[in-house]
Parts: structure tokens; sequence; C-alpha cells
């Protein structure tokens, strides 16, 4: 099995913690959870050696984990629609050097300099954020494989370059 895809129904927190602790899910690639009782990253994620994507979607997440951020395998990661703030994501989520999507749409208010350190990243989506008045890290320039950057519904009046 190379995807997993989790949705949200009444059964599905027993069946997510029972499924990500099954030997079939090993192999896995993508996981995808959409749920809205998911307040946290099960552990049986990380110990996931061959994910290179993850999509929680309409979660209750308010921290990344140092753990997720051990996952230096990852390509693409996205937390659309969670309540992560700036001040939850840990520097060690700039080790993350593989990453070539991220999409957050959050709770930030700024974007940490440490996603500088993502020098592989195609795709930079920061939509619904909350980002007026920020400045821009400087070194956001570093990211010479950038080719999207979103920025619609944060609040921002003129990008600051």
């Amino acid at each position: 099995m190379s995807k997993v895809f989790i949705s949200e129904d009444e059964q599905c927190q027993t069946w997510l913690s029972q499924t990500l602790e099954s030997n079939y899910t090993t192999q896995s690639t993508y996981i995808n959870i959409n749920q809205k009782e998911i307040n946290d990253i099960h552990p049986s994620i990380v110990a996931m050696k061959n994910l290179t994507k993850i999509t929680f979607f309409n979660c209750a997440i308010k921290e990344i984990t140092e753990e997720l951020c051990s996952m230096t395998q990852l390509k693409g990661i996205c937390f659309g629609n969670n309540l992560i703030k700036s001040d939850e994501i840990p520097e060690s989520f700039g080790n993350l050097t593989q990453l070539e999507i991220l999409y957050i749409s959050n709770k930030l208010t700024y974007i940490p300099e440490f996603f500088t350190n993502l020098i592989n990243l195609k795709y930079l989506c920061l939509n619904n954020n909350n980002f007026s008045n920020i400045q821009f890290p400087p070194t956001l320039s570093n990211l010479i494989n950038l080719n999207r950057l979103f920025l619609s519904s944060t609040n921002l009046e003129e990008i600051p370059l």
C-alpha cells in the first residue's frame, strides 16, 4: 500500500490508531489525514520511514513536533486549516531540506527565519495566515528553486521584499 487516506467519520480516531500501528502502512509513501478530532501527530506516523508526503487537512494540530522534523526524507508537507502558530514550529523544521512542497495555512503571524534552510522548496503556500506588517526573512531569496509563492488571504497590503 503506497497511500493511506483517512477522512472524517465517527470511528476514525480508533481506526487511525489501529491502522498506523499495523504493519501494512510501513511501506506507505503518502498519508492524507482529514479529521477534525486529530490534534497531534501520531508517533506511528514518524515511524513510517518511506513517507515522502504528509497531509494534515482540517485537523486541530497546534504544533509541529521535533519527531516530525527528523523525517528528512519528506518532500511534501501540508498543514492546511490547522491551528499552528509561528512560535509552535521548532527550529529543527529547517532540517527538512528535501522538502519541495510546503503548505501551511494556519495561524502564522510571521515566516520563521529557518524556512530559508529549505533550499529545495519549489512551492510555498502560506495562504490564510495573518501576516499583516511582517518582515520577510532577508534570506528568503536563498530559496533559488522556489517557483511559486502563495500569499492570498494573509492581510498583507504589500509584499515586503
